[in-house]
């Protein structure tokens, strides 16, 4: 539940984005200026996700089972979506000819990297989008999913070393690539890295170390209103920004796990698709009609999102999980697991 709301949270941040906010800016940007709720949604994804990755790993016979748990669940859906943008959105949004679209390189670029996904995101079809207020870019969210298909690699890494059984190496893994980063020494030898990408990954590492740890967390909710009260008080201090995502997760952490919230189950696990779909969603919205302010945007965008999110779930998403489940109870029974 807490990732489908990190989801709404990042189609509402892109609404700011994609369509003219007609004097409204977004309030949590104009607020905190280096980030807005787009980016603190994202920051929500890859906590949870280092957390139940890790957790997916250490429950995974054989552990290579974890590769095709993670390869199940990112790519079946993520290739519908990217053959519905280029073979149908496409072409029916282009201001190109369809001949052009269909030849250009772009085209297939676009296919190929978005499937593949591990190397890196491509954003642009030609012709399409290019009068859109945030003109080109047919589907901005999917560069997260490079960060995340690799760090998914790196947990097998950790794993394989049986690094999540030494707590204390996990620890000062961590230090060590916050250290390396800081001091610019991977920079020095010729790796650029941004420092988004440094902030996911560490946020990625924490999750993963909660979940090694998770015996010692102590949750509860007046240490969430105390987290809030320091982060108020530290607005204007060189820490405010971590001590936000410190409270922010672990705030999350508190209401994930409170009795009223367990009770708000849906028949699916919607975020993903609603990810996945959004941006798409938004702009095709932002292309047939501009005149649209960021908040009634969301009227169109939200529901649409969710109705492509409903169905990526039935039809793709839990079919292909389902499947992969069975060949795991078949192996655990053919090897007496």
């Amino acid at each position: 539940m807490i990732r489908l709301i990190a989801a709404l949270m990042v189609i509402y941040g892109h609404s700011f984005i994609l369509f003219d906010p007609k004097g409204y800016p977004e309030p949590i940007g104009e607020i905190l200026k280096d980030e807005y709720s787009g980016s603190l949604a994202v920051a929500l994804f890859f906590f949870f996700g280092g957390l139940f990755v890790t957790q997916s790993y250490e429950h995974s016979k054989p552990r290579s089972s974890y590769l095709l748990k993670r390869l199940f669940r990112i790519w079946p859906a993520l290739i519908v979506c990217t053959v519905i943008t280029v073979f149908i959105a496409g072409p029916l949004l282009t201001e190109l000819p369809v001949y052009d679209y269909f030849t250009s390189k772009e085209t297939w670029k676009y296919l190929f990297l978005n499937c593949t996904i591990a190397y890196r995101a491509a954003y642009d079809l030609p012709g399409v989008f290019i009068n859109n207020h945030y003109p080109n870019n047919v589907n901005g969210s999917l560069w997260t999913l490079t960060a995340e298909v690799r760090y998914y690699g790196l947990m097998f890494f950790l794993g394989f070393f049986n690094i999540f059984k030494k707590p204390l190496l996990l620890v000062t893994f961590i230090i060590g690539i916050v250290l390396l980063f800081t001091i610019d020494g991977l920079t020095a030898i010729g790796v650029m890295v941004s420092s988004i990408t440094l902030k996911l990954l560490i946020i990625f590492l924490a999750g993963s170390l909660s979940y090694v740890y998770r015996r010692l967390i102590i949750i509860d909710y007046r240490i969430a209103l105390l987290l809030v009260l320091i982060t108020l008080v530290s607005y204007f201090t060189y820490f405010h920004i971590i001590i936000l995502y410190v409270t922010m997760i672990y705030g999350a952490l508190t209401i994930g796990i409170s009795k009223i919230f367990k009770k708000l189950n849906l028949p699916g696990d919607y975020s993903y698709g609603i990810y996945i779909y959004g941006f798409l969603v938004q702009q095709i919205v932002a292309d047939k009609i501009p005149e649209l302010s960021s908040y009634q945007s969301m009227l169109i965008t939200i529901p649409l999102s969710f109705i492509l999110a409903i169905l990526s779930w039935n039809i793709i998403e839990k079919p292909a999980i389902t499947y992969l489940k069975k060949k795991d109870n078949q192996f655990l029974l053919e090897n007496g697991i």
